[in-house]
């Protein structure tokens, strides 16, 4: 729901949770808007406070301390995105037990309303992660106390956030994911429940992993966070593929003879482990190429084109380099292909899998 917020910064939200950037939009009236102090407030689940509480450099008030939520509403006579009753939506955002404030410069409140649940995700996670520290002592060797119940929760920010500029006075009350409790769908999905593949009888280790991280991947907390999840899909699928060694064990032998005199003791050392350990490892993806023509999955080249794209995302978040979330559209084609994976994995274990190799997969990456 939402009051004085005009169509146009309407359609441009709508067009920013579907994956599309600024620079590919172009919405009129949405340069008019004014950079202002924006208040966001997002749920945190599982935690209640009493007053005003620091968590770093976050705030968590108690809805004591919230009270434009609770004022009337005056939705306008045709409410373009709002569903369901003004009322049942205030009450049920009111009822909560703590929420991060925040207040950030921005012109649009879709911006702001963004980087606040950014920064509910990061004090749910520190939150999570001091539950979770079970040691006797803090790190400033203080006892600590211990309630089992308490080391059980796992705080998670709410999906359903409040917003409003604080000089134009526009605001909503908006759920940014849909909620997954009301949607549903009947089984089977096939026609009949003798078309519909089934899950092999007997689960590996690493197909159950491969299982749960793509389950993780779909639950689609954060975008980025979903996107690691489903490279870790792809790695426990692959498994243990191996492939033929590239060098045979005299070859590597000479390379190690024939080392250049100029190396220095160190890097004789390097030069000798990369041989040993390096050139007979292949790569991810050449072991995924082999994993897909072996289960038979067809991939097409689009479909490759954004699985490398996406990997070019992940790999530098996976290592702590630069933060870049994928656009939505990428993201769905990911689940769609890894999805594509697991299915025929299951089918070919269970011997169900169509023999005819004419759709052929490509290289997921060289």
């Amino acid at each position: 729901m939402h009051e004085n917020v005009r169509p146009f910064e309407l359609i441009y939200t709508m067009s920013r949770t579907a994956g599309y950037s600024d620079d590919q939009l172009r919405i009129e009236g949405i340069d008019e808007l004014k950079e202002e102090d924006v208040e966001v407030l997002v749920p945190i689940y599982g935690i209640r406070v009493e007053r005003e509480t620091k968590v770093g450099p976050y705030t968590l008030v108690p809805p004591s301390q919230i009270t434009w939520t609770k004022g009337p509403w005056t939705p306008p006579d045709v409410p373009p995105a709002r569903i369901g009753n003004t009322q049942t939506v205030v009450q049920g955002f009111n009822e909560l037990k703590a929420y991060l404030k925040g207040t950030y410069r921005a012109k649009t409140l879709f911006e702001a309303e963004r980087r606040g649940s950014e920064d509910a995700d990061i004090a749910s996670a520190w939150l999570a992660t001091r539950l979770k520290f079970t040691s006797v002592a803090l790190p400033h060797e203080v006892p600590q106390w211990f309630n089992q119940m308490s080391s059980r929760v796992r705080p998670q920010s709410g999906s359903l956030l409040a917003v409003r500029a604080l000089e134009s006075g526009r605001r909503w009350i908006r759920a940014t994911t849909l909620n997954m409790r009301y949607m549903v769908t009947e089984i089977p999905i096939s026609e009949s429940w003798a078309e519909e593949p089934q899950l092999m009888d007997e689960i590996t280790v690493q197909e159950r992993e491969a299982f749960l991280c793509f389950w993780r991947s779909v639950d689609l907390r954060d975008p980025l966070t979903s996107l690691i999840a489903l490279f870790d899909t792809i790695e426990f699928y692959v498994g243990s593929t191996t492939l033929p060694d590239t060098f045979a064990k005299e070859d590597l032998n000479r390379l190690m003879r024939e080392a250049p005199e100029w190396l220095s003791d160190t890097q004789r050392t390097r030069y000798t482990e990369v041989l040993r350990n390096g050139l007979n490892s292949p790569s991810l993806a050449r072991r995924l190429d082999a994993r897909l023509k072996s289960d038979g999955v067809p991939v097409t080249e689009a479909e490759r084109a954004t699985i490398r794209k996406l990997r070019g995302l992940r790999n530098p978040a996976q290592h702590g380099r630069k933060r870049k979330a994928p656009a939505m559209e990428d993201l769905r084609t990911g689940w769609s292909v890894v999805a594509r994976m697991l299915v025929y994995r299951a089918a070919r274990v269970r011997g169900d899998a169509n023999d005819d190799e004419s759709a052929q997969p490509v290289s997921i990456d060289t």
